[in-house]
């Protein structure tokens, strides 16, 4: 997950060194708290020389905050803060959007009232999240208006307006993540049963697990049954992430099946296929899809669903 540093956060620093390291260190916190255990990486743009020369307070940088911060924050920062810049781990496209693009905030019909925002720029283009700190009421929202202003091919100039979604401390992290999972589901939507030909499934739905055989049993039905299909494992993803931060034995899945004795007899194989790990596992839990069926399997120690087949309607007893 990639998280870019908002730098007009730091153009007012704090009145004393020890309210600097307090936003810093409740930056750092909110960030690993919206990342939610997924690889965290804390961006800052190469001009602005990294996070380490950003003021925090009087005579008070992120390098003086290494030498004296919080001692566990200072290994995580270490680890997170690896990458500076639109080095090679940032993708030429967004690279070419970026100078291609400026991004703004504040009063747009006055733009000598406006300022220029690069960090929230990055952190939108990434599809990901800008790390402010909460220096100003405004850098404390966890969605932040920002104009996008950019020249297509033929050097026409477009603008458009967009939310950046922000993060700075602990409280605002729950708000922050809801409204991130929120632009993903709209970008799942509108992908539909398209994204398999761009990008492997498993790498659109972050709480849910796939079997190795469902890339394949995905790519071979006919687009209305992706599409179908597509939305349901929507859900699935909603009740998983539930399911993780409110608790509870189960996830809440309507409309969940269990195959019978006789049709485990019958057709037991048919619902054997490979688990993400590459082991043979039985799904006998299902939910129906129009007329395709999708099974899986709840690992309630890992808080995990792993889908195992999606597809035509198995044998059943009843239907074969």
């Amino acid at each position: 997950m990639r998280i870019a540093f908002n730098e007009l956060s730091a153009r007012a620093p704090t009145q004393t060194r020890w309210e600097g390291r307090r936003l810093f260190e409740d930056m750092i916190k909110a960030a690993v708290a919206v990342a939610d255990g997924r690889t965290l990486d804390l961006l800052a743009i190469r001009d602005m020389h990294g996070l380490q020369a950003v003021t925090l307070g009087p005579a008070y940088s992120v390098s003086d905050w290494l030498r004296d911060g919080d001692r566990d924050l200072r290994k995580l920062f270490f680890k997170i803060a690896t990458k500076t810049g639109l080095g090679e781990h940032i993708d030429n496209a967004v690279k070419d959007r970026f100078y291609a693009s400026s991004f703004f905030v504040g009063d747009r019909d006055a733009r000598e009232q406006t300022i220029e925002a690069r960090g929230l720029g990055l952190a939108y283009l990434l599809d990901g999240i800008a790390a402010s700190l909460a220096t100003d009421q405004r850098w404390c929202s966890s969605s932040i208006d920002v104009a996008h202003v950019w020249l297509d091919d033929e050097a026409r100039e477009h603008t458009e307006n967009v939310d950046v979604v922000n993060v700075s401390k602990p409280a605002n992290a729950k708000a922050a993540s809801n409204q991130l999972y929120r632009h993903w589901k709209q970008e799942a939507r509108d992908m539909q049963g398209t994204a398999s030909r761009e990008r492997p499934i498993a790498s659109v739905f972050r709480h849910v697990a796939f079997g190795m055989d469902v890339e394949g049993q995905f790519a071979g039905l006919a687009m209305d049954a992706r599409r179908v299909i597509w939305n349901k494992l929507i859900e699935f993803d909603g009740a998983v992430r539930e399911w993780r931060r409110e608790g509870g034995a189960l996830p809440r899945l309507p409309g969940v099946r269990s195959e019978g004795l006789a049709t485990m007899g019958r057709f037991g194989d048919e619902r054997v296929h490979r688990s993400r790990r590459g082991k043979k596992e039985t799904y006998k839990l299902h939910v129906s899809a129009g007329s395709c069926r999708i099974h899986f399997r709840v690992e309630t120690a890992e808080r995990a669903i792993e889908i195992g087949y999606v597809g035509k309607h198995l044998p059943t007893k009843k239907f074969h």
